[in-house]
Parts: structure tokens; C-alpha cells; sequence
């Protein structure tokens, strides 16, 4: 590491690095390798990449819990702490990847830590996405991006625990379900309706009674194409549901790739050729086989050693076809084409020994390439630490040692490039160094009795022993209600050094840091099967970093030029703040430097040379979300289906928690007891008063809902607001039916059967600033007309929303407006819903466009809490039952110049045993993990002799 970094500055202060070039290079060729690597480093050093590491406080939440986090942002080439970017964006999407809420924390020197609150209006019961970026990451691969699965549960959920036990024989599928009440009763002789459902379509409906243990037992012959389905039980009153997710993981189905090191399979070179399996669940399965030719004769043969993954060698010949024959989990035997060979190419294989210091490397070509001189360059972090000039005119194949001291621990990124820098092969390869951080972790007793004050000493030091200084953070969780998943969930380790600079999921990344030889030739298959994340920048580089809260854009006149000199103001009512600034020669403009706001609503205002705002136009550069991409990683199962004991323990300790009013639940935040007041929309028009109505948006919640048009207001506040045929029924009588036809072709201009907007039964009214819509359009204006005038005008325009859809507040309208004209019949048709909307302007239906004048809403920054620690005194009476599952947060923990520091919490009310995760970095780019356990026991009740 010491190494990698001296090399590193150097090149920052401007002198190539060191580069080891084969003899058989030229001069004019190592001028031009050198060029090419110094453009290369220079373009990393510039525009290096950002990578990202998030520790969470635990690994499963519910709702109306907290989720504790701590984000270190690093520089991807140093792995220092990156002080580019100042603000963290995070996004939560929930299973069919609709982002449902975001987030916006800020960094400093890299360091970021907050909390998310699992409000349950916005966070139901199910699986979450949380993806974390910078702006700046958003020039490289969304791969770089960090990916977080989260299950947020309730024991509301569902009413029912479930056993369940799936079997496939064939074309048909068993399962065994069996359903016990939350106290683990069985739920015997009851009657239930089973759905089978691919969430597009039902494939069959039935009704099944549980026997005396609660058990059912379902067959069933899916024609599914799709590998999961779900199978949904209710009870009769529909009060009950659960469902349960079935994979099917047909082996049929499984996915296989064959993947040649280096990227090629020629003719007449050596292969050695990776695989990979999938089965329909996202994990790797088991397979065999052998590689035949065409007369079927076996050439190789191969065997999976780790989740799915493999390698095997073999001697490509040219005019001959491969095929792998593989047994499959059951025993199916399923043949794949093997990737198609080519007559004509280069060849990179690369032996990293366990042990030896040094890695063997081989180049080769196919004759026709062999007089060609070859660049081969070794990087790591993006940054150059090995090249070489490698021509191949006295022979097709070279073989070469190159020192792993030359790299830094974790994953180095071989290419074999053309003499024009084109790449031909790619190889990487995992340095094992020691150079992560030494963490030791001690407690000042033994074991602790419940609600105990413990202190906990923490000593840090490098690979050599000396002590460091570092920033850290820990979670302490009760090993009774957390799981402890040491492997498959991702440490700093695992992520800054593996992780991080690979695609797709990984499957157990822990295991690759075992030491053993299987487990290092594991990491080996990983590594050429899973590809490369390419921290190189592109081309351009659109997304700037964002080194704190600002807000900008431009000052355009009606003809869209730059007007330069211009002042705009920026003010906001709360928190009371007004900026003026002038904008450049380009029209641009940057307010900054802004105090702490929760809430943000500002208004900003252009005006020409005059002082007016007559023919100028502000446009502000408003934060566009990247698309959300659909997670890979495995689906988690509900946590009522096959529930172990410590899951169990957390879903009833959490009820019980959150039915302890008095008890804030140790960074579980509590709901808070809120007096409302009523809603009022200041300068409404409702006929029956400022905020009497059935629903009431105020200023306050069109505030919130930013740039939502009219239309998703309605659809997500208005209980019952749809889109459907307006019709008149023919059984009244010919002149009823007329009088009513007269009064609605006057007032909704349709005919007696077309598309309108619904609250229920009853057809909306639509009211702006009291004036009715369809006096303003009294023509021409149909259902499409409506539909596009609730589509562009956002929330951002009104300042209130009031329905008035029941008898209570429609029929005040009916009485005293302009609708008392209706024909007495058309009572016997329908009432109407009338929503009043208040303009902020007050300028009724037609809302014009205020030159000069631009409502922005950003993203508010989500500054951090304080995680609550109680504190009990010595001799504590309390009965108050401290069921914390999380029972410490520790986002901040800086150790001294000898490598110490020191915390203290206290312990819950019950004996368990506590797992103590701390994790961190140092500041010269080494990071460190630590697990470790404490005991909470039974007090020992003390005898009095007799």
C-alpha cells in the first residue's frame, strides 16, 4: 500500500511512473507506450472516479422503524477519502422499482451519516432498493453506484405465520403449507381461498380447508413461463391475507455462461474458460459436465466449486465445434454451445498463485498477429502500476513474472492493448496484500448484567502494528432479534476491495477472504465470470460535482438569449431569507452558502436592465433522478414465511416497543402526538367556508408535492377518484330525460355516454378561484380538454385543494350556486362532486404565466438525529421493558494518535448476547472490519442464609 501510494504522489507532482518494459520492446514503442499510460493516469488524476460504502445499523427493519446509516465516499484511484463531492444522494424504490422516496444528505470530507425514518404511510410492508450516488459518479457506470436490499416488515403484515415446504415432480408442483396464529397456534379446520398468480393474471381459484395443525396441501400444473409465481390465502371476511412467493427454479431454466479468460476463445491457443450458473432464484446451483467435439468425443471436463462457478482448460482446435453436455440439479442434461471461437486473435492468461509473490503471466497470438508489437498494462484503481512493451516477432507465445508488490491489495485490471491502444484482452486478478487495518475491540467487564452501563476500548493499527488515526462507526444489535450474516452481506472490506469492481450481485463475498486454497481458486472463477466495472471516465463529463447545496440556472429574453447583467432575487418565506445576485455573461446564475432549511420553497425573481420583468424568462437547472434499473440481487422472502426464532424475537419485541409510549425505543422514532388544527386555504371560494370539505389540501401540502400535476394530486388524496363513462339511463322519462340532457350538454358538454373524471358514482365539478372551468371554456370543452388542463398545471400553482364530494358540503352547491338551476330529475340521476382549487395568483381557470418569475422546491437536505441512548442509574427499579434491537449507533468514532478511542451505552432489560460491528478507514486509504461479541447475563439473585 505504502508502495502504491509514493508511486501515486509522484505522478501527482508530475513524473511518470515506473514502468518495467520486456526487452524485446523499442525504444520508439516504449515513447509511445508511455504516452499513452501518462494520458491515461493524467485523465484519472483529473477526473478520478468516487467509490461508495454505506454501513447499516442492521439488516431487516419495520415499519415505523429507523434505519441508522454511515457513508464514506472515497477516491476510487487513492481509496482516500474523496473531498470532491459535498451532497449524497440516496433513493429507496420499492419492488417494481418506483422510486418512493429520496433523499439528500450532506458530506464532509467524505464522511456522511444519517437516518431514514420507516414512516408506514410511505414505507409499507415489503422489499426496498436503497441506491446511493453522488453526482459525480454519474459519469462512469451505474454499477459504481451502491445497491442496498432492505426488508421492511409488520407484524400487521399479515395475521398468519407460515411453514412452507414446495416440491417439483415433473409438470407438477407440491405445497405444503402449513399456517399457525402469531403465538404459534395451528390455525386448524379453517376455510380459506387460494389464488395462484403471476401478479399479471390469476391461473386458478379454490377453496381449502386446514386440517387440525393448520397444514393445506396444494397441487397444482403452472403453464407459467415466468420462474416465480405467488400463491395468495385469505379467509372468508377478507380480513386475513398472506402471500407467499414460489420460485419454481426449474433446472431446465437455469442460466449457464461459459466466459474464456481474456475475453476470447481462438483457435489454436490455450484456453482456460470460466462458468457461471444461475438458477431462476438469482443463486448460483451446482453443475457438471464435460466440453465434446463433434464426433462427441469428451475434451474436458468441469465441476462447479462454488455457488455456481467453475473453470476448466482446454485446446480450442480450429474448424471444430464445442459443446457442453451439463447434468443439472435433478440430474437433466441440458447441452449449451460453447462461445464462438475465432480463427484469429490474441491470447492474455494470468496465474495468481496463493503464496508465491509473484504473477505468471502469458501473451499469444495466432500467426497472422505474431509481428505486431503489444502493450500490456496492469491498473489498479484506474490508476497504471505496471506496462510493458511486448512484441511477439520471434515467437507466438511469451511468458513473463511480475511482481505483486507492484500493486496495492485488491483487484488489479490486466489489458493487452494494440500499439494504437486498443484493448484485445482483459484480465483481472485479486492482490492479496495485508494491508487492511488492525481493529481490536475490548470491554472494560466480562460479561454485563441487564441495563448495565458497558464501555467499550477500541485500538487501531496498521499491517505493521503501528497505531493509526481514523473516523469509524458501530452497531451494537441484540443477537437474539438481528442475524448474523457474517457472509452474504457486505462489509468495507468485502466492498472497497472486491465488491465494488465487479458486476452484478455476489453471492457471499465473504467467503473469497477465507484462507484456504479453495476459496482463493473461488475468488479466481469470480473474477472472470463477473467482468470489470470501468472506472474510466467518458468522454464528456456532464454531471458536475456537487460540493454543497446551491441553487442556479439561467436568464433567457422571449428569444431565448443569454441576458447578462441581469439581478435575481431569490427569497423564501420560512425559514425568512433574501439573496440578490447578478448573472454572468452567459445568463447564468448560483446562489450558495445557503443556513440549514428543512423545508425549501423559494421564489426566484429576474428583472431586465429596466428593473422589470417584461420579455425575461428564468429557467433553474432542477436535479433530473437517473432511471431506477432493477436490482439483481436474490428475492428476500416475507418474514412470516418459515420465520426462525430471532427473527420472531424482533417482530414481537418491536410490537412491544412500539406500544411503549414512554419508551423512545433506542433510535426508534416514535410517532409524533400531533393536535391537528383544521386546514384552511386562505382566499378559498368554498361555498361552505374555508376548509369544510371532504378533503382539504392546504398551502403546506402543495408545498410538498412539488411539481405533481393536478391529476396525481387527485388520484393519490381523493379517496375514490376515477376515470369513467358519464351516462344518463333512458329510463327516465322523454321529457325528464331531456330537461336532464339540456342541463348537463350546458354544464359537462357531453352527450348521455362518454369519458369523464369520477369521485365514486358521482361526476367531478371542477372550480378554480369560484369559477366555474366550464364557464371559462363554455364551447368546446370535452373530457380530453380536462385531462390535458389537469395534466400541465402542477401543484406548484395552487396554494389549496378542497373536495366537497358528500351530501354534507355537495349540497350546499346544489342550494345556492348556479347548479340550483338543474332540473329537479337529475337528482334522481346523480349528485356531483365539486373540487375547488385556489390559485396562488387568484387569476381563476386561466392561470397565466408570471414572466420573470420561477417556484423552485428541491430536494430538502436530511440532516442527521441523534440516536437515543437511555441511561439507568445503579440500582435501576424500573419496570419499563428496554427491548432495543439496535441497542447502539456509533456513526462518529475518531481514534487519537495512538489508535484509541473509547464508548459507552447502556445494556437492555433483557440477557442476550450483543454483536459489536465497528468498520472505518483510516486517512492513507487502508480500511478495517471488526466483529465481535459481548454477553448480557442473568443477574445473579442474591441468598440469604437462614
Amino acid at each position: 500500500m505504502k508502495t502504491f501510494f509514493r508511486i501515486y504522489r509522484t505522478l501527482l507532482t508530475g513524473i511518470l511512473l515506473l514502468y518495467c518494459y520486456l526487452s524485446y520492446g523499442q525504444s520508439d514503442q516504449q515513447t509511445s507506450l508511455s504516452k499513452l499510460t501518462a494520458s491515461s493516469d493524467s485523465i484519472n488524476t483529473k477526473f478520478g472516479a468516487e467509490k461508495l460504502y454505506i454501513q447499516f445499523d442492521k439488516t431487516y427493519y419495520t415499519t415505523g422503524d429507523t434505519i441508522w446509516l454511515k457513508a464514506y465516499l472515497f477516491n476510487a484511484p487513492t481509496q482516500l477519502l474523496s473531498a470532491r463531492s459535498g451532497l449524497l444522494h440516496l433513493d429507496i424504490a420499492n419492488d417494481s422499482n418506483k422510486i418512493v422516496k429520496q433523499y439528500l444528505l450532506p458530506v464532509t470530507s467524505g464522511l456522511s451519516w444519517g437516518n431514514i425514518a420507516l414512516d408506514d404511510k410511505i414505507f409499507k410492508p415489503g422489499d426496498y432498493t436503497l441506491r446511493a450516488y453522488t453526482n459525480w459518479m454519474r459519469n462512469f457506470s451505474e454499477e459504481t453506484f451502491f445497491y442496498k436490499s432492505i426488508r421492511v416488515a409488520d407484524t400487521n403484515e399479515s395475521g398468519w405465520l407460515i411453514n412452507s415446504k414446495i416440491s417439483k415432480n415433473g409438470t407438477k408442483v407440491n405445497a405444503q403449507l402449513q399456517l399457525t396464529e402469531i403465538d404459534k397456534r395451528p390455525l386448524k379446520d379453517s376455510v380459506l381461498q387460494a389464488e395462484l398468480t403471476d401478479s399479471r393474471r390469476i391461473f386458478s381459484k379454490q377453496n381449502v380447508q386446514t386440517d387440525k395443525n393448520g397444514l393445506i396441501d396444494l397441487n397444482f400444473s403452472p403453464q407459467i413461463n415466468a420462474g416465480k409465481f405467488d400463491i395468495i390465502l385469505q379467509n372468508r371476511d377478507k380480513t386475513k391475507k398472506v402471500q407467499v412467493p414460489i420460485i419454481l427454479n426449474r433446472p431446465e431454466n437455469a442460466d449457464v455462461q461459459f466466459l474464456p479468460e481474456g475475453g476470447s476463445l481462438v483457435a489454436g491457443l490455450p484456453a482456460k474458460i470460466g462458468f457461471k450458473a444461475v438458477g431462476e432464484d438469482g443463486r448460483g446451483v451446482e453443475i457438471s459436465g464435460n466440453i465434446v467435439d463433434h464426433k462427441d468425443s469428451v475434451v474436458a471436463s468441469f465441476k462447479t466449486l462454488h455457488n455456481g462457478m467453475g473453470s476448466f482448460y482446454m485446446q480450442p482446435q480450429a474448424g471444430e465445434g464445442y459443446t457442453a453436455k451439463i447434468t443439472l440439479p435433478g440430474g437433466l442434461v441440458k447441452s449449451y454451445p460453447l462461445p464462438i471461437m475465432k480463427t484469429s486473435g490474441t491470447l492474455l492468461q494470468v496465474k495468481n498463485l496463493p503464496g508465491a509473490d509473484s504473477l505468471e503471466v502469458a501473451i499469444a497470438a495466432t500467426p497472422d498477429l505474431v509481428n505486431t508489437p503489444y502493450y500490456l498494462v496492469g491498473k489498479a484503481r484506474g490508476v497504471t502500476c505496471y506496462a510493458a512493451v511486448a512484441d511477439l516477432g520471434k515467437e507466438p507465445f511469451m511468458r513473463s513474472r511480475i511482481a505483486k508488490s507492484r500493486f496495492p491489495q485488491g483487484i488489479t485490471h490486466f489489458i493487452l492493448l494494440t500499439a494504437g491502444g486498443e484493448p484485445l484482452n482483459e484480465r483481472m486478478v485479486y492482490i492479496d496484500r495485508p494491508d487492511s487495518l488492525h481493529i481490536d475491540i475490548q470491554s472494560n467487564q466480562q460479561t454485563y448484567n441487564p441495563k448495565d452501563s458497558v464501555a467499550l476500548h477500541f485500538s487501531v493499527s496498521d499491517n505493521a502494528g503501528k497505531p493509526v488515526m481514523g473516523n469509524f462507526s458501530m452497531a451494537v444489535t441484540d443477537d437474539a432479534q438481528v442475524h448474523e450474516d457474517s457472509l452474504d452481506n457486505n462489509n468495507i472490506i468485502t466492498r472497497m476491495l472486491l465488491t465494488s469492481d465487479l458486476k452484478g450481485y455476489v453471492e457471499e463475498p465473504g467467503y473469497y477472504f477465507g484462507d484456504n486454497g479453495t476459496a482463493k481458486r473461488a475468488l479466481d472463477n469470480l473474477l472472470i465470470t463477473q467482468g470489470w466495472v470501468n472506472y474510466e471516465p467518458k468522454v464528456s463529463i456532464p454531471f458536475k460535482a456537487e460540493k454543497e447545496f446551491t441553487v442556479q440556472g439561467k436568464v433567457n429574453n422571449v428569444f431565448g438569449g443569454a441576458v447578462k447583467k441581469t439581478h435575481v432575487v431569490l427569497f423564501s418565506r420560512s425559514p425568512a431569507m433574501l439573496f440578490d445576485t447578478v448573472t454572468d455573461n452567459e445568463g447564468r446564475f448560483v446562489f450558495n452558502r445557503f443556513p440549514r432549511v428543512d423545508t425549501p420553497v423559494f421564489v426566484l425573481k429576474a428583472v431586465n436592465r429596466a428593473g422589470k420583468s417584461f420579455n425575461v424568462n428564468i429557467d433553474v437547472d432542477e436535479y433530473a433522478t437517473p432511471l431506477f434499473n432493477a436490482s439483481d440481487a436474490p428475492m428476500m422472502m416475507p418474514w412470516y414465511i418459515n420465520t426462525d426464532t430471532t427473527l420472531m424475537n424482533y417482530m414481537k419485541q418491536s410490537t412491544t416497543m412500539k406500544q411503549q409510549s414512554a419508551f423512545p425505543g433506542g433510535g426508534r422514532l416514535l410517532k409524533e402526538v400531533q393536535i391537528k388544527a383544521k386546514k384552511i386555504v386562505k382566499g378559498s371560494y368554498n361555498l361552505n367556508g374555508p376548509g369544510n370539505a371532504d378533503v382539504v389540501l392546504d398551502e403546506k401540502d402543495l408545498e410538498e408535492a412539488g411539481k405533481k400535476t393536478w391529476l396525481q394530486l387527485f388520484k393519490e388524496n381523493i379517496k375514490g377518484f376515477r376515470q369513467g363513462l358519464f351516462f344518463t339511463p333512458s329510463w327516465l322519462p322523454k321529457m325528464a330525460f331531456k330537461r336532464v340532457f339540456d342541463f348537463e350538454t350546458k354544464y359537462i358538454r357531453h352527450a348521455d355516454a362518454s369519458d369523464w373524471y369520477f369521485i365514486h358514482d358521482k361526476p367531478i365539478i371542477l372550480i378554480v378561484d369560484g369559477v366555474d372551468i366550464m364557464d371559462v371554456y363554455p364551447n368546446s370543452f370535452q373530457f380530453a380538454d380536462l385531462q390535458s388542463y389537469l395534466q400541465t398545471h402542477t401543484a406548484e400553482d395552487i396554494k389549496g385543494i378542497e373536495v366537497n364530494s358528500s351530501a354534507k358540503y355537495s349540497a350546499h352547491y346544489m342550494r345556492i350556486g348556479k347548479w340550483m338551476e338543474a332540473p329537479v330529475e337529475l337528482s334522481l340521476v346523480r349528485d356531483f362532486a365539486f373540487v375547488e382549487i385556489t390559485t396562488r395568483g387568484g387569476g381563476g381557470a386561466l392561470i397565466k404565466y408570471t414572466p420573470g418569475i420561477y417556484l423552485y422546491k428541491p430536494l430538502a437536505i436530511s440532516w442527521p438525529k441523534q440516536f437515543y441512548k437511555p441511561k439507568y442509574k445503579v440500582a435501576d427499579t424500573a419496570k419499563t421493558l428496554d427491548l432495543r434491537s439496535t441497542i447502539d449507533w456509533e456513526p462518529n468514532i475518531t481514534t487519537d494518535s495512538t489508535g484509541h478511542a473509547t464508548v459507552s451505552f447502556y445494556a437492555g432489560s433483557s440477557p442476550s448476547t450483543y454483536v459489536v460491528v465497528m468498520e472505518g478507514t483510516d486517512f492513507n486509504g487502508n480500511v478495517g472490519y471488526k466483529r465481535r461479541k459481548i454477553s448480557i447475563i442473568v443477574p445473579k439473585e442474591t441468598t440469604k442464609s437462614k
